[in-house]
């Protein structure tokens, strides 16, 4: 669990707006985390629609999504099946959970916990930590080293930072246009050996929304085999988000389970 917790201690660090595309010598790794903090601090709401699939070694889920989310970590998930039917509603807000489990005729409540998290959505992050990927952004680990270098492929780089145990390292590759992220990953070592990644960000299929390039297309996966790909053919940016969203009264009859 160590991985999944160094990466909540900088969602809250403030930044300066984004600026304009990246002349000259690659930038050093202050100018980087800054731009990429300011990206991430500059999407105050979202919302999405496409298409969405979840894959674990237990269970599979593939559907039609509808996610709206307002910063840091609200969230509502909408999974529809065929002919639109419901299939499954993900809350969040603040620290409480709620989700509806129309397959099973069950709701579940408690606290908005990574395990409790991991349960519905297959990965182990918290709702702020979810909420920074579907906005195009990933969390930055704390850590006591960093280094830039060229990415392979053409007007992009990529920032390395080490933890400071030196037992977690993350890598994310950004285009040097707008500092959009196009891939992230996070590795843990022991020793000499990695035994990772466990986990990894896939961005593409981007749209200008203002505020620069941002992905319709988002992939998760981990080393456990499990994966989350959200397609999205409609994505609005800092649009008012009605707040009642994030408040749902459970149906009548259906069976209520509590989380720990």
């Amino acid at each position: 669990m160590m991985i999944w917790g160094a990466l909540s201690c900088l969602l809250a660090a403030c930044a300066t707006l984004p600026q304009g595309p990246w002349v000259g010598p690659l930038p050093t790794s202050g100018q980087i985390m800054e731009r990429l903090e300011a990206r991430r601090l500059a999407v105050r709401s979202f919302v999405m629609q496409g298409t969405i699939q979840v894959k674990t070694p237990e269970d599979e889920l593939y559907g039609d999504h509808v996610i709206k989310g307002v910063f840091p970590d609200h969230l509502r998930a909408d999974v529809l099946g065929p002919f639109g039917r419901p299939v499954l509603t993900f809350l969040s807000s603040g620290n409480r959970l709620i989700v509806l489990d129309y397959r099973e005729n069950q709701a579940f409540v408690g606290p908005a916990s990574r395990q409790n998290v991991a349960r519905f959505l297959g990965l182990a992050l918290s709702p702020a930590e979810i909420y920074t990927i579907l906005s195009g952004s990933v969390p930055l680990l704390p850590h006591d080293k960093a280094q830039v270098a060229p990415a392979p492929e053409p007007g992009q780089a990529q920032l390395k930072l080490l933890g400071a145990d030196g037992s977690i390292s993350q890598a994310v590759v950004f285009s040097l246009h707008d500092f959009a992220v196009r891939r992230a990953w996070l590795e843990e070592w022991s020793g000499q050996d990695r035994t990772g990644p466990n986990l990894e960000c896939l961005f593409d299929s981007f749209v200008p929304l203002g505020l620069g390039d941002y992905p319709r297309n988002i992939e998760l996966k981990d080393d456990q085999q499990r994966r989350v790909a959200l397609a999205s053919d409609q994505l609005t940016l800092n649009q008012p988000v009605d707040g009642s969203l994030f408040e749902m009264a459970i149906p009548p009859g259906i069976q209520v389970r509590e989380l720990k």
